[in-house]
């Protein structure tokens, strides 16, 4: 078997995973620049981030990746996704960061709401900021919420980030799109 173990934690106790264990590094052998990459003091350093819940259970919440500084906390945007993706009133978000002179970065979250959603029209935006403010932290929250009636896709299915992200950056495109 192996070990899991969280490192540094953050404001929200999430911090990388390391693994140690005896299968652990078959992948690395004999690859000595993946390994002074990926190993520290004989642990697998992850590229997941996590954190030990009351019961010793770990939880996943994003990758490292995809972590962004605002404000000079690292944020993950996956997390920030997946926490948006709990409303009830959504049915499909997808979250991107941008530079910003000011925070670092600074995220958007892009909203297809469920059909029939209970908000009053203009207060998912608001509803969404204060779950992810009260689950992820203040720095997590998106300075920008964009509601559509469905998110960019390339062809073969996923997410056009790359579409999101140029939306996220130049906030007038999105106007024709919303």
């Amino acid at each position: 078997g192996c070990t899991a173990e969280v490192g540094e934690l953050n404001e929200n106790e999430v911090g990388q995973i390391t693994l140690t264990g005896p299968t652990i590094a078959l992948g690395y052998r004999l690859d000595p620049e993946l390994t002074e990459k990926h190993f520290q003091y004989g642990r697998f350093l992850a590229s997941d981030l996590g954190y030990f819940d009351e019961g010793n259970k770990l939880h996943v919440v994003g990758r490292s990746d995809d972590l962004v500084q605002i404000g000079g906390l690292g944020v993950s945007v996956t997390a920030v996704e997946l926490t948006a993706e709990e409303h009830p009133d959504v049915a499909n978000v997808a979250a991107v960061a941008t530079p910003d002179e000011e925070w670092g970065s600074t995220i958007t979250l892009f909203v297809v709401p469920r059909i029939g959603y209970q908000l009053p029209k203009g207060q998912l935006a608001g509803a969404l900021i204060k779950h992810i403010k009260e689950n992820l932290g203040t720095n997590s929250r998106p300075r920008r919420v964009v509601q559509l009636d469905s998110l960019p896709t390339l062809p073969v299915g996923k997410v056009d980030r790359a579409q999101l992200k140029e939306w996220a950056a130049n906030p007038a495109e999105i106007i024709s799109q919303s």
